[in-house]
């Protein structure tokens, strides 16, 4: 079957859900920052434990990082 782009466009076009921006921008917002404070909760815990700003930073990213891989892997 040879499809056109006109003829992808429309079949994408047809099969794509509608996102309803409203809700997704801001639940998008709201997640991003709790990973970003979720992500400098570990970063001064780390460093409170007397590792250097640099190192900390690099284990709280791998912290996050274990955390997703977690959660996934428990398919929460």
């Amino acid at each position: 079957m040879d499809l056109t782009p006109k003829d992808y466009q429309q079949m994408n076009k047809l099969s794509s859900p509608k996102t309803k921006s409203y809700i997704t921008i801001p639940s998008a917002f709201v997640v991003g920052g709790a990973i970003c404070t979720l992500g400098q909760f570990f970063i001064n815990i780390y460093s409170s434990l007397g590792l250097a700003q640099d190192i900390a930073s690099s284990a709280a990213s791998c912290t996050l990082v274990f955390l997703s891989a977690l959660r996934t892997g428990l398919n929460v």
